[in-house]
C-alpha cells in the first residue's frame, strides 16, 4: 500500500485530505515543511501532497528540500493550495510537481489525480 505524506499547516485541510485518501492509502501527516523533512529520516512516502502557503517554508521550498535528498529525487509531489500564480506553478513544475490542485478538494477528482500521479510514477519506475 502506498504511503502518502500530507503537509499542511491547517488541521482541517489535512483531515479533509485524510478522509478522501485513508481507505486506499497509508497516510502520514506533517504540520509544516521542517516537520516533513524530519519525518523523512524514518519514513519513505510514495507521494507528497503539500500546501503552498505555510509558515517556515512554502510548498515550493519544501519541494526543493525534498529534491536535495537523493532518496526522494523523483518521488511525485502534488501541491494542494489556493495559490493560482502562474510563475509559482511553473517553478513547481521545474521541481517535478506533478499536479497543482486548487482548494477545496472534490473527493472524486482529487482521488483521480492522486491515483493517476501514482500510476504514472509506478510505470516510470519500472522502466
Amino acid at each position: 500500500m502506498h504511503k502518502i505524506l500530507i503537509i499542511d499547516d491547517s488541521p482541517q485541510d489535512r483531515e479533509s485530505l485524510k478522509e478522501i485518501l485513508e481507505n486506499k492509502f497509508t497516510i502520514l501527516e506533517a504540520n509544516n515543511g521542517p516537520e516533513a523533512i524530519a519525518l523523512l529520516a524514518k519514513e519513505t512516502p510514495s507521494l507528497f501532497i503539500s500546501d503552498f502557503h505555510m509558515p517556515n517554508m512554502t510548498g515550493i521550498e519544501l519541494a526543493e528540500e525534498i529534491r536535495k535528498n537523493g532518496k526522494f529525487a523523483s518521488t511525485p509531489i502534488i501541491i494542494f493550495s489556493s495559490e493560482k500564480d502562474k510563475e509559482i506553478r511553473d517553478r513547481g513544475r521545474k521541481l517535478g510537481v506533478k499536479a497543482w490542485v486548487i482548494k477545496p478538494a472534490v473527493k472524486e477528482n482529487f482521488l483521480r489525480v492522486v491515483e493517476g500521479v501514482l500510476k504514472n510514477f509506478s510505470n516510470h519506475s519500472v522502466a
